[in-house]
């Protein structure tokens, strides 16, 4: 009999779709993936309070760039699920779940300038309604999911 080991099993869609809009273009963009995890070698070892859980993530956002791809707005949405879990989420400053719940979800927003090609400067804005399965006090220490939040200005040069 061999070494117990964990097992992970992904299936996943990546969509894309664009068009022409006058002077410009819309995009919008999606993402689904379920993942089913076996844990033949956590569960035993302590590592884990259940032999199988799933994870599931979701993710939309459309984006608009007017005119001739100079500027563009960016509005999205985000979401994980999947099994309670309360060893593998487990309640710990920031990143813990006092729940053992992985929910997890929010918006995004960008804006973005794109000067000449290759380049975009962008500002990005990350708003959580839920992290680890709580909105407030979720990693059991008191923090609420918009602690969270997050702001980031952004330079991408592509060669």
């Amino acid at each position: 009999m061999g070494i117990p080991t964990d097992g992970f099993t992904d299936i996943g869609i990546d969509a894309q779709a664009e068009t022409k809009a006058g002077a410009g273009s819309l995009v919008a963009r999606g993402t689904w993936i379920h993942e089913k995890q076996t844990f033949n070698a956590s569960l035993p070892a302590g590592a884990s309070a259940n032999l199988e859980d799933v994870l599931k993530v979701f993710r939309l956002n459309t984006s608009s760039y007017y005119p001739n791809q100079w500027l563009g707005l960016t509005l999205g949405y985000f979401q994980t699920t999947g099994t309670p879990d309360t060893v593998r989420y487990a309640p710990g400053p920031v990143s813990g779940s006092a729940n053992g719940d992985p929910k997890t979800n929010g918006f995004s927003g960008e804006l973005d300038f794109n000067p000449w090609q290759n380049t975009r400067l962008g500002l990005q804005y990350t708003l959580y309604d839920r992290f680890n399965g709580g909105k407030d006090g979720y990693d059991g220490f008191g923090r609420r999911a918009s602690g969270n939040n997050t702001l980031y200005l952004l330079a991408w040069v592509v060669f």
